[in-house]
């Protein structure tokens, strides 16, 4: 880390890094890494592949803990939003349906939103979104996500809440 900041804009450092965290396991650390340098080279593929491949190694560290301990809430919360990234919304979002049913919050529901929407299914993340707010979240990403949701629907006049 000594070395990232004397040589912070340096991309094929970072990746070295991010290689190097991933060994020691530290796959949230290796993956910040990883976004700094597609920050400074946004189209360079193999910085999208070791993404990638973090991601699924994370998402699989989740399953893998879930089959360990079923209940264990953070492993689930943590699995759908791997699953998330890696662009699995119907998976993602069965696994937000599962943490919903053992504690209703307003940010599940907000993901859960998200993965409808990927899906197309907007009657489905209009509720979501809805839940959301009844719930309490009140960021401008809920409102803007909840008014796009509407008007799929064609309910423009409804667009906002």
């Amino acid at each position: 880390r000594k070395v990232e900041v004397q040589n912070p804009l340096n991309p094929d450092l970072l990746k070295l890094i991010s290689f190097c965290l991933n060994a020691q396991g530290s796959l949230d650390d290796a993956l910040r890494q990883l976004n700094k340098a597609q920050t400074l080279r946004p189209d360079d593929p193999e910085i999208v592949l070791q993404k990638q491949v973090l991601k699924r190694q994370n998402a699989d560290s989740y399953r893998d803990a879930l089959e360990i301990e079923p209940g264990a809430s953070w492993a689930r919360v943590n699995f759908a939003t791997s699953l998330y990234l890696l662009r699995e919304y119907r998976a993602a979002a069965q696994q937000w349906e599962l943490v919903l049913k053992e504690s209703e919050n307003a940010q599940g529901y907000l993901q859960l939103g998200q993965c409808y929407s990927h899906l197309s299914r907007f009657p489905e993340a209009n509720y979501a979104f809805e839940k959301a707010l009844q719930l309490g979240e009140q960021s401008p990403e809920l409102f803007y996500k909840l008014c796009l949701v509407r008007i799929r629907l064609q309910r423009p006049t409804e667009a906002w809440p």
